[in-house]
């Protein structure tokens, strides 16, 4: 989780938060257990208490590292808005590369953090308030049609996001960069032929 070199307790507390991810990924919250968590990294129960109050305290220890991790993302996101109409698409799918790369990077906490955690739906809301601040913005440019629901487009993008994460990118199934270029021309360029001039 951490490059920074750290004190041999910083890195026990590091083994059993990995270890924490995993068993609450494979488990859920109310299934995991201590005792799993310890001897997947050879420690004892004793040990465990070293560095947590009980269960409930490692797993919002795992949920406030995802969350301060993510939120540079969201904050990256922002500033899309600024850009030249012409370079948002490509900035969209440079952005979701980089937020899967994110996310597959550490499958264990990103389930645990999405799929386990009563926070996953804060995250969902997070990310959705983004992406409608984003759309409301080129849409009163001209770059999004005046007609667009903007709700229902800033949901319908993190639904796919959030799917796309659960099915293909925590299965490793596709190439993110790939996967992040197919979401971008389906979201923005639309699934119809494109129509000829009479």
């Amino acid at each position: 989780m951490n490059s920074i070199k750290l004190s041999k307790g910083e890195l026990t507390k590091q083994r059993l938060l990995q270890s924490a991810a995993k068993e609450f990924a494979e488990r859920g919250y109310h299934e995991a257990k201590i005792s799993t968590i310890v001897s997947n990294v050879n420690l004892t129960q004793p040990s465990f208490y070293l560095y947590f109050k009980n269960k409930e305290a490692i797993f919002q220890e795992l949920i406030s590292h995802f969350r301060k991790q993510l939120i540079p993302f969201v904050e990256r996101t922002y500033d899309i808005a600024k850009m030249p109409h012409d370079e948002v698409p490509q900035r969209i799918q440079i952005g979701l590369s980089h937020l899967f790369q994110f996310f597959a990077s550490d499958p264990n906490l990103t389930k645990v953090a999405f799929y386990h955690s009563e926070q996953g739906e804060e995250f969902r809301l997070v990310m959705i308030e983004m992406m409608a601040s984003i759309f409301k913005h080129y849409q009163e440019v001209g770059l999004i049609r005046s007609s667009l629901f903007i709700e229902v487009a800033a949901e319908g993008f993190i639904a796919m996001l959030d799917r796309f994460t659960y099915r293909i990118i925590l299965t490793n199934e596709r190439d993110i960069d790939t996967l992040a270029k197919q979401m971008s021309d389906t979201f923005f360029y639309g699934i119809l032929a494109e129509r000829k001039q009479n």
